[in-house]
């Protein structure tokens, strides 16, 4: 006879908790490399256009116009820098909290295998009494029968 765990079941469902735990981890760190991405990207794009205008500046060619279009670009640029740290402070929120999914769906799990290798453990040992009991009734047995051929009814 073969063990047989009896939350067998829900065990196959902790395993498939804890796949998709990590799935959604994976895409929320996944998510947070974008975000760092674009913000990195709209910081440089902010630092090229002060580039630009120091440029101006030396090449003595700025007007009141050049000032006034320049600002208003770089105030456009500024905020999107500022939505951007917002999505990375956003995404990391994520990451933590699915990091946190993670280890608790992965805890479930290890709970759920160290009951089934406890109980499997139980199995085993009380599957080797009862061999021995059964071994042991054999040997008794043919003791018993060869005694009784040796000395008679």
């Amino acid at each position: 006879m073969a063990f047989r765990f009896r939350l067998e079941k829900v065990l196959s469902v902790r395993r498939s908790e804890e796949e998709e735990a990590e799935r959604r981890h994976a895409e929320a760190r996944r998510a947070r490399a974008r975000a760092v991405a674009a913000l990195e990207r709209a910081r440089a794009e902010l630092g090229r256009a002060h580039e630009r205008l120091d440029d101006l500046k030396r090449g003595g060619e700025l007007t009141a116009e050049d000032l006034y279009l320049h600002a208003s670009h770089v105030a456009g640029l500024r905020r999107r820098v500022e939505a951007a740290a917002t999505e990375v402070r956003a995404a990391e929120a994520r990451v933590r909290e699915t990091h946190q999914a993670l280890l608790e769906a992965h805890q479930a799990r290890e709970a759920l295998e160290k009951l089934r290798e406890r109980e499997e453990t139980r199995w085993r040992e009380a599957e080797r009494r009862r061999e021995t009991r059964i071994l042991d009734e054999i040997a008794l047995s043919r003791r018993s029968t060869g005694e009784e051929e040796r000395h008679g009814p």
